[in-house]
């Protein structure tokens, strides 16, 4: 009994420590507290199915989800600059994030790779994807352990 609550104590501690939250964030140009919030929803396990994740079977799949809302005082700013300000991406994009950015004007839906690196959305009826080669959005990872593996 005492060997398995010191083995519990170890396990959680493990954990706590390799979770840390980092204080330390590059990218905040997006996120204020204040405002309003951006829905993110992780696709958990999608290395698990036997095909790839698009958006018909990332919806599909809602026991896969996990919700997270982003803090956003700007939710245009943050869609226009994924959709006008990134370089094109002419590749494959495995789906593991959708940020669902509600406006006054409307509701888009950006989708996000694991590395927050490549983009894909729907303009105009047509699917376009955008590449961060400078890694603006690896920010995220480091001060929201949701964009991580382990959280």
């Amino acid at each position: 009994m005492k060997t398995r609550i010191i083995f519990l104590s170890i396990c959680n501690l493990v954990i706590v420590l390799s979770c840390q939250i980092k204080t330390s964030h590059a990218t905040t140009f997006y996120w204020d507290n204040n405002k309003s919030e951006i829905e993110v929803v992780k696709f958990m396990y999608m290395y698990d199915y036997p095909i790839q994740i698009w958006t018909d079977n990332f919806w599909q799949n809602k026991e896969e989800h996990v919700k997270f809302w982003l803090p956003s005082s700007e939710e245009d700013n943050f869609y226009d600059f994924i959709v006008d300000s990134l370089p094109n991406y002419e590749g494959h994009m495995f789906l593991n994030y959708a940020f669902i950015i509600k406006t006054s004007k409307k509701v888009d839906t950006l989708y996000a790779e694991k590395d927050l690196m490549i983009w894909g959305f729907r303009k105009d009826g047509k699917w376009q994807m955008k590449y961060d080669k400078d890694s603006v959005f690896q920010g995220m990872k480091n001060y929201y352990p949701f964009f991580r593996d382990c959280w």
